[in-house]
Order: C-alpha cells, then sequence, then structure tokens
C-alpha cells in the first residue's frame, strides 16, 4: 500500500498543509473565492451615449454595466414629452455648432452664452443674433473615455430661402484647443444629466383640465 506525501506551505504565519492533492483542491478553491469576489465588487454603471430630440420627444441611448467587463447598449424611443430644461440645453449649442463648423467666425463673439434671442425689431440681419438664430442641434454623440471622450453635435441651419441642411460637427475632443471648450463641455454635462433624469421620469408638466367646459 502506497503511502501519500504530507507537504506544508507557509507564508506570513499561516500554514497549510496536506497531501499535493488536498493542497491542489485547496487553491482550487481559494482561486474561485477571489474570482467570485472580483465579479462581485464590479462597479455598476450607467451612462448616456447618446440623446436626439424627435419632435416633443427625445430619443437616446445609454450603456449599463451588468457584469465585471461587461455592458448592455440600450436604445430608447421615449413617448413622454420632455421638459423644458432639456430644450433649454440643446438650444444652449446652437452657437457651437455654428462656430465649429466654421459658419459663424469666432472672432465676432465675446461670451458664447450671453448671445442674446434674436429679436427681428432689434436686431438686423449682419447681426450675430439673426446668424445664430440659424443653427439648431436637435443630436449628440458622445464617444471615448477619460482624456480621448469627444462629442459631436448634430443639427441645421437654416437658409436664406427657409430651407434647413444637415450639419455635423467633427469629433471635438474634451482636450481639444477649440476657444469654447469648457462651455461647450459644461452644456453637453448638463444636457447628459438632463436626459439622465428624463430616463428616471421627469418630464413636461401635464396640465389637467380639473374643470369640465358644461360645469
Amino acid at each position: 500500500m502506497s503511502r501519500k506525501s504530507n507537504f506544508q506551505l507557509k507564508s506570513e504565519g499561516i500554514v497549510i498543509s496536506g497531501t499535493a492533492e488536498e493542497l491542489t483542491k485547496k487553491f482550487n478553491k481559494l482561486a474561485d473565492k477571489i474570482k467570485n469576489k472580483d465579479e462581485d465588487d464590479f462597479e455598476k454603471s450607467f451612462e448616456i451615449k447618446s440623446a436626439a430630440m424627435n419632435g416633443l420627444f427625445c430619443n437616446y441611448q445609454y450603456t449599463e454595466t451588468v457584469a465585471k467587463n461587461t455592458s448592455n447598449t440600450h436604445n430608447v424611443k421615449s413617448e413622454r414629452p420632455v421638459h423644458e430644461d432639456i430644450t433649454a440645453r440643446f438650444k444652449a449649442l446652437n452657437p457651437h455648432l455654428a462656430v465649429i463648423c466654421e459658419q459663424v467666425d469666432e472672432s465676432r463673439i465675446g461670451d458664447i452664452t450671453k448671445i442674446e434671442d434674436f429679436d427681428p425689431k432689434l436686431h438686423a440681419h449682419e447681426t450675430i443674433q439673426f446668424l445664430m438664430s440659424r443653427f439648431q442641434v436637435h443630436a449628440f454623440t458622445l464617444s471615448g473615455e477619460g482624456d480621448s471622450k469627444s462629442v459631436r453635435l448634430h443639427g441645421t441651419r437654416t437658409l436664406s430661402n427657409n430651407k434647413d441642411i444637415p450639419l455635423t460637427t467633427y469629433a471635438v475632443k474634451y482636450d481639444s484647443e477649440y476657444n469654447f471648450l469648457h462651455d461647450l463641455i459644461m452644456t453637453v454635462t448638463d444636457l447628459v444629466d438632463e436626459v439622465d433624469l428624463y430616463h428616471n421620469g421627469k418630464q413636461a408638466p401635464v396640465y389637467m383640465q380639473t374643470k369640465l367646459p358644461f360645469d
């Protein structure tokens, strides 16, 4: 009858002993525990990747981490009217579309956040207010991570014949030398937050009729 050899491993005051077969089983069990712990400790995340206005509604795409190194992409076509905060954030991106696409000379702009809305009673057609009123951003797309993160704006320009042509910016990296980069990033970040809130139920107020017309 053969006799199995016993081994003893000692490390930092911990002693593990047993046959080669027993030690192998113990190490395999420990490796499984470490693996399961890593899977349980993964950081869950929810990230808006794009959004597009569709009339009164907003369609958007987001990724959701479901396990370590594993995420799912979801495309949502919503039928809930957006809150005015979303439309305001999209509107704040209009000047960026014009400047990035080189449709308006950035030298004509001092503070890109303080361009007044066009008023035909106050502004001529040569003014920056009129020019900016011809641009409209209706979508954005985010890509990359960290220093390589970038945003692309999608929208239209209204021509003198009142016809719209599509405009799409190049992917503006978050570490680029675009002169109005800080405001662009802040506005996109605020818009992403609003789309997140929209996903979680924020929408335009519902005005309910409280009195019948024949009362």
